[in-house]
């Protein structure tokens, strides 16, 4: 028994990372990092996707398995092949990125006789769980101590099965926020534009803080189904001097690297990478309260308005453009609090050891 340990040690996990579509959107930057900061430990990953963007993760030994959409009326024919291609070179682990890959790595962790294991970034992940079905307990990574806290409390959850792991994002080494006194300061807000995010509220805002004579100018990055109502918005509310809408680029970054604030219209029900992206970059970040983001500390790392209401997302935006100074301090405590707990080689080292010992857990 202890020689089989032993030599399942010394072999490299072989792991196959399921990401769905909508986890590479909002993962992106992550999957990119994690890709890369594995090839330095004993991981041997491939990533399955049924969409070819993510041929731009892989990296040397990094392998992409392209499969054709699973979904009804071909379903169980797709799985069948996808399960057919893996069975031959069967992965120790099946990682799923998100709540929307959960029931394709079951099924493949169950037909290949593997080791589930479910990242967890959200409240929709949270509750996804607590309704997955699986032989046997899946081991869950968290984003966030209040995502492990959640999933404590349900009832099928095993403690030892869940793993904190935060996300690693890359900090600059300047912090952004009113970097330059000359110029004028710069609000960003990157959601869908849809009413579910309520980026009207933001708008109006906005059409507040002109009236008071304040400079700025804002971006709104993203694309839905409700650009167009926003854009009369903004035409009505004469802010079309003031507010520019642009899709969101992978590149986002460079953006957050000219901007000093960033604009939240809602509660995050999910550790937001692309907040943390702006916090690396040194941006103030002004949102209503997360109960999941635990990045947020309400006048430590970030500016926490009351809600998303016009009416304080218009406080909030106030205070951040007429004390400069203070803004910035908390920008700048924000930036470390992501250089000390959201480094990419933390990131990776703790998956590493995740990947071993799920493994290992097999085994015994």
């Amino acid at each position: 028994m202890d020689m089989r340990l032993t030599n399942e040690d010394s072999r490299p996990v072989d792991v196959a990372l399921c990401v769905d579509e909508a986890a590479l959107v909002r993962l992106r930057p992550v999957l990119r990092h994690l890709c890369v900061a594995l090839v330095d430990h004993p991981v041997r990953l491939r990533l399955l996707s049924s969409t070819r963007e993510i041929e731009a993760l892989t990296l040397g030994p990094v392998q992409a398995v392209v499969h054709r959409r699973i979904r009804w009326p071909v379903a169980a024919r797709r799985l069948a092949e996808l399960i057919e291609g893996l069975r031959a070179d069967a992965p120790d682990v099946i990682h799923a990125a998100s709540a929307e890959s959960f029931d394709l790595a079951s099924e493949l962790a169950r037909a290949l006789d593997a080791e589930l294991l479910l990242d967890i970034s959200s409240r929709t992940d949270v509750e996804r769980t607590a309704r997955l079905v699986t032989p046997r307990s899946p081991h869950l990574i968290a984003f966030s101590e209040p995502l492990v806290e959640l999933l404590l409390r349900i009832r099928t959850v095993a403690p030892n099965c869940v793993d904190l792991v935060r996300p690693g994002v890359i900090a600059s080494k300047e912090t952004a926020c009113f970097a330059d006194a000359q110029r004028r300061p710069t609000i960003v807000s990157v959601h869908p534009l849809s009413r579910e995010t309520r980026a009207g509220a933001l708008i109006t805002a906005l059409a507040r803080l002109r009236d008071e004579g304040l400079e700025f100018s804002a971006f709104l990055l993203g694309q839905g189904s409700g650009e167009p109502g926003l854009r009369r918005q903004v035409r009505g509310e004469r802010l079309t001097t003031h507010v520019t809408f642009a899709a969101l680029q992978a590149g986002i970054g460079d953006v957050f690297e000219e901007a000093d604030i960033l604009a939240v219209c809602q509660p995050l029900q999910e550790v937001s990478i692309r907040v943390l992206q702006a916090m690396a970059a040194g941006m103030l970040v002004v949102a209503p309260p997360s109960a999941v983001h635990d990045a947020l500390k309400p006048d430590e790392t970030a500016l926490i308005v009351s809600d998303g209401s016009p009416a304080a997302l218009a406080a909030g935006l106030r205070e951040a453009l007429t004390d400069r100074e203070r803004a910035r301090r908390l920008a700048e405590a924000g930036q470390i609090y992501v250089r000390e707990h959201h480094t990419v080689s933390a990131m990776a080292e703790r998956t590493a050891e995740v990947y071993r010992r799920v493994r290992a857990h097999a085994a015994a």
